[in-house]
């Protein structure tokens, strides 16, 4: 009887895996586009290295906690979401310095 149900419970499991390959597809998404969004704006230079280096460890540090997880709880899954909504905005600001800074040095200087 016993092997019968550890048998039961393996192909369950095997099962549950196959159906949610993917545990987080909106955080996966999520850091598909930043990490995307980064390299395109390092080389259009929109951010300079130092900027996309530091928003890249921050994606790479999101990637590792969702990685490291088996399963991802829902406290896990917000505090991943606010952590990617923290380095859009922060993508954001650097990408309005770098306008900034960019506007101010085309001026003609007198």
């Amino acid at each position: 009887m016993k092997p019968r149900i550890f048998s039961l419970v393996m192909v369950i499991s095997f099962a549950a895996a196959i159906a949610e390959p993917d545990a987080a597809p909106f955080i996966n998404k999520q850091i598909k586009e930043l990490t995307k969004q980064i390299a395109d704006d390092l080389a259009t230079g929109k951010l300079t290295q130092p900027d996309a280096d530091e928003l890249n460890q921050a994606v790479e540090h999101v990637k590792n906690v969702e990685n490291s997880e088996p399963s991802l709880t829902p406290r896990t899954r917000k505090d991943l979401r606010e952590d990617l909504s923290k380095i859009t905005k922060d993508l954001e600001r650097k990408e309005d310095q770098s306008k900034a800074l960019n506007a101010a040095s085309a001026s003609p200087t007198p």
